[in-house]
């Protein structure tokens, strides 16, 4: 039995961020490699609110995810597997706002198993 040998670019998939190390309802085929991201973001805040940092943090995460996404894809994956996502954000200082993400995680193709 010959092995099937995978290409290294899937065509028309979406990319999956799973916490878990499994893929519901899918079996994991080949094994990609880590995928990771560090951010660091200093924003100056006017109007200074409590929920506004909140919500600067929010798109900051939303945009780790997506460069997350766009890594896995390059390599050809749609899932990523094992995603930890760290933040620390320091104190709100003269109206401005430091955050660093950490992300990372393992890529893999995975196909629907019937």
């Amino acid at each position: 039995m010959q092995e099937q040998i995978y290409e290294p670019y899937v065509p028309n998939t979406r990319v999956h961020l799973l916490p878990m190390s499994v893929c519901p309802g899918h079996a994991i085929k080949h094994y990609l490699g880590i995928v990771d991201v560090y951010l660091i973001r200093l924003t100056r805040l006017v109007g200074v609110q409590e929920s506004s940092g909140a919500q600067l943090i929010e798109e900051f995460i939303k945009e780790a995810k997506e460069i997350l996404k766009s890594k896995v894809e390059a390599l050809g994956g749609n899932f990523l597997v094992g995603l930890n996502i760290d933040i620390n954000q320091l104190d709100i200082i003269q109206n401005q706002l430091v955050v660093m993400i950490s992300a990372f995680g393992d890529a893999v193709i995975a196909d629907r198993v019937d």
